[in-house]
């Protein structure tokens, strides 16, 4: 089972319930209209809408609850990760250490921190690992609550905007236009396999270290180097305004 199939599931439910509603009520529509005269066809077909309301409002409440309960099921599997506003001191004092002495670090003595971090569970400390792998031209990814969450909450929106507005009709005409266009092709899914990528990046099972490209290492030293120059001229002339 996929990351995101239950998504998939709810939004591939709603679709079926909703088109079918929709179909349904299109066709007395059209048998109303074919039967009727003009004068009292518009009351016939506004009655129709009006018995139909309940049932498409019911469905769309029912699978919006289902959302809440798939999110609220998602993010929980990722809490409990790192301890809120923690910092493990030592280990920070530790790290800083070893930052402070100038050594070249190895990919395997940056894994070694890493889980170290993850043991303690200071998303801090973690921050402050990968901060060293990228001054030492590696790139660390670790699991993380607040990024998986992010993307979490990108697929409830898209999903829960489809449950909310899409009128069950898969056909694009004419005056389908604007915002609603998005809203008919996210009624497919498929938005759901990029998001499920982004969340596998968040969400990775172990430590993984690669090896920054030099264009990456020089592009990253150039930006430190920029910050730091920031950071002495806002010192400087906080000085100057002090004197």
């Amino acid at each position: 089972m996929r990351k995101f199939d239950t998504f998939r599931a709810i939004l591939k439910g709603f679709k079926v319930d909703i088109e079918g509603i929709a179909s349904r009520q299109r066709a007395e529509i059209d048998q109303a209209t074919r039967e009727y005269n003009k004068s009292v066809v518009g009351e016939k077909v506004q009655g129709i809408k009006s018995e139909y309301a309940g049932t498409i409002a019911s469905v769309r409440r029912n699978y919006l609850m289902q959302l809440d309960e798939a999110t609220a099921g998602m993010r929980k599997k990722n809490s409990g990760k790192y301890r809120e506003n923690y910092i493990d001191f030592d280990l920070l004092g530790k790290l800083n250490v070893i930052t402070q002495s100038g050594v070249q670090l190895t990919s395997a003595e940056l894994e070694v921190f890493t889980k170290d971090a993850m043991v303690s569970r200071s998303s801090f400390c973690v921050r402050k690992v990968q901060d060293m792998a990228r001054n030492n031209g590696f790139e660390l990814k670790v699991p993380s609550e607040a990024g998986a969450n992010l993307v979490i909450d990108e697929a409830d929106r898209k999903v829960r905007e489809v449950i909310e507005k899409y009128d069950g009709d898969p056909k694009f005409t004419g005056s389908t236009g604007g915002h609603y266009v998005s809203i008919k092709m996210n009624a497919n899914g498929r938005f759901l396999d990029s998001l499920e990528a982004k969340y596998a990046d968040e969400t990775v099972e172990d430590v993984t270290i690669t090896t920054l490209s030099k264009k990456e290492y020089t592009k990253m030293q150039q930006k430190t180097a920029e910050e730091a120059e920031n950071e002495g001229v806002e010192a400087v002339s906080y000085t100057h305004l002090t004197l």
